[in-house]
């Protein structure tokens, strides 16, 4: 009688000899490199309304190919950023993303959900005359990585949707920095990875 083995679903016999499925080790399954589309000037009245100018308008979607559920991990890479903030004005970079498993991932637009801030601001008041004074600030900030971690069923999709925005806290002044004004904000782009975790199969003892 031949031998009879018991094997897990992270495991496969292929012509008597044992190997390992591509889902029972780490891998990236995803990748997005996107570019920010409205980097630049702000001018008139500024964008005091949330959500803001859109800047980066990312999606993701991945089907798992694995019998058993995953653990995702989900990388979020920004590059660096830039803000230039006049007297008494305040600039920020924002951004958030949304998942969905066997749904569509809801559009991330709404300020109640923040996954990160890049915020500049400056009040050194106003002359005499309520004229604001003089001063701009200019200020780079450096890339940065966040990630969040779900756990997907065997067969399901994941649906990622990730936004960037800028939007400037009112008040505005338009007659900042002595009445010149200089206002930008350089979000540049975000990398996002997706990685698929293995988990043991539990219905093997």
């Amino acid at each position: 009688m031949a031998p009879q083995v018991c094997t897990d679903r992270n495991l496969r016999i292929t012509s008597g000899t044992l190997g390992l499925e591509k889902w029972s080790a780490p891998r990236m399954v995803l990748q997005a490199s996107v570019a920010s589309t409205a980097d630049g000037a702000i001018t008139g009245a500024g964008f005091t309304t949330i959500p803001g100018k859109l800047l980066i308008d990312a999606s993701m979607s991945w089907t798992s190919d694995s019998p058993l559920p995953l653990m995702m991990r989900l990388q979020v890479i920004r590059s660096y950023r830039t803000i230039i903030c006049s007297n008494p004005n305040a600039i920020q970079i924002w951004d958030s993303w949304t998942t969905g498993i066997d749904q569509a991932a809801r559009t991330p637009d709404t300020y109640s959900v923040v996954n990160s801030l890049t915020t500049l601001g400056v009040d050194i008041g106003t002359d005499n005359t309520s004229q604001p004074y003089y001063g701009r600030i200019h200020q780079d900030y450096p890339a940065c990585s966040t990630e969040e971690w779900w756990e997907l069923p065997a067969g399901s999709v994941l649906n990622i949707k990730y936004r960037a925005y800028v939007w400037t806290p009112p008040p505005w002044s338009n007659n900042a920095s002595a009445n010149t004004p200089l206002h930008e904000a350089w979000a540049r782009g975000v990398k996002l990875r997706l990685w698929a975790f293995p988990t043991g199969d539990t219905e093997v003892q």
